[in-house]
């Protein structure tokens, strides 16, 4: 059973073993949702089903979402895992990604936690789909389904005035729907004097706070966005092409 006292490299390898079971409910359940799609008039449309693996107690949500009607029979198919703690839940999407520690890193796939508080997941609802008649897990769904590529962005005085007075771990995402502000926090074997070059980080786990559309966000927000999504591409695409990025994870 995941908990919230594991490490980030924990909760993710519990998350990876129970992939097969839930890859297995998907298909199970994607002829209900397809038969359900089929009824329906409206769309956008997401459909939820709740699955709980009986020897961990994991819980998640299998969803199917059809952005449009010609999408019934091939919907968007994903699921998440979510937690509690005392008061709040927690939506929990997890994978590995290409990853740089310093500039001169060689790019690697990091183990990452991407997790949702019931906060965020309200204002994009609130400020986005602008829909009073969804479940906590069809906006959750929806999110997910519609916004499956974040790209990092590098939080600066031109995109939040106040970085300074939130510490240093702001990080953000440029998203399909707008832009996400977070905060990510690393563990592993961490250079206790601060020397980058010296971690072997393990894990990575990025809890987002807010969202925002970008037109909600000014002129000179939007122009700092693009112009690093760009960068950040560019980047990426051509350490593809030297060849620097490691199929595999670390142990």
């Amino acid at each position: 059973m995941i908990t919230l006292s594991m490490t980030y490299k924990e909760k993710y390898d519990n998350l990876a073993e129970d992939k097969k079971k839930v890859d297995i409910c998907k298909e199970k359940y994607l002829p209900r949702a397809i038969k359900a799609f089929t009824t329906e008039r409206r769309f956008p449309n997401c459909k939820c089903y709740e699955y709980t693996i009986p020897a961990t107690n994991n819980h998640y949500i299998i969803y199917y979402y059809a952005e449009t009607s010609s999408m019934a029979n091939k919907p968007i198919v994903g699921s998440f895992f979510y937690i509690f703690d005392d008061t709040k839940r927690f939506v929990v999407k997890w994978g590995a990604s290409p990853y740089k520690h310093t500039d001169t890193s060689q790019l690697m796939l990091l183990r990452q936690l991407h997790v949702y508080t019931s906060h965020f997941l309200q204002r994009y609802n609130e400020r986005f789909l602008k829909k009073s008649n969804l479940t906590a897990n069809e906006i959750a769904s929806t999110f997910l389904a519609r916004n499956r590529v974040p790209t990092p962005i590098g939080v600066t005085e031109e995109i939040n005035k106040n970085t300074d007075a939130h510490g240093d771990n702001n990080y953000a995402f440029k998203i399909r729907d707008g832009f996400c502000f977070a905060k990510y926090g690393m563990q592993g074997d961490i250079d206790s004097n601060g020397i980058r070059e010296n971690d072997n980080v393990e894990a990575a786990c990025f809890i987002y706070t807010t969202f925002l559309p970008m037109t909600e966000m000014s002129n000179l927000q939007q122009s700092a966005i693009n112009k690093q999504n760009a960068e950040i591409w560019e980047r990426f695409r051509e350490d593809f092409s030297q060849g620097e990025v490691s199929l595999t994870l670390k142990p």
